[in-house]
């Protein structure tokens, strides 16, 4: 175990040579400038309460049924409402697509530009 003197954090892995957070140089267990670890003296645990007999007493336990038999497992079958999903969004997809067809097209004109018209080669007299 190395540790870093300045933050005090702990690397457990040998191979690394500076500390990760501050870049100081790791050294191996305890800083030299740490004080060593004090040894106190040891004291008696408290003393435990004697155990108590439950003088209260409840009223008899009531058995009720498992209810295992009552319960019939109901079958799911498959939930329509998922083919619902693939249909509405064909229906998404392709209302959006003629919708900008169709928006598209009646703000566009003809285009009159002399690169597109047919090509016209004058008469001359040669």
């Amino acid at each position: 175990m190395k540790r870093c003197p300045e933050c005090r954090r702990d690397y457990y892995d040998d191979t690394l040579s500076y500390c990760l957070s501050d870049g100081t140089e790791l050294v191996y267990g305890l800083s030299p400038d740490e004080p060593a670890t004090a040894i106190l003296h040891s004291t008696a645990a408290p003393g435990e309460a004697p155990t108590r007999a439950q003088i209260n007493t409840t009223d008899q336990t009531a058995i009720l049924p498992t209810g295992t038999g009552d319960i019939v497992p109901r079958h799911r079958g498959f939930d329509k409402r998922l083919l619902a999903i693939p249909f509405l969004l064909a229906i998404i997809v392709l209302g959006g697509f003629f919708g900008y067809r169709y928006f598209n097209a009646a703000d566009s004109e003809q285009v009159k530009s002399i690169a597109v018209l047919p090509f016209e080669n004058p008469q001359r007299g040669c």
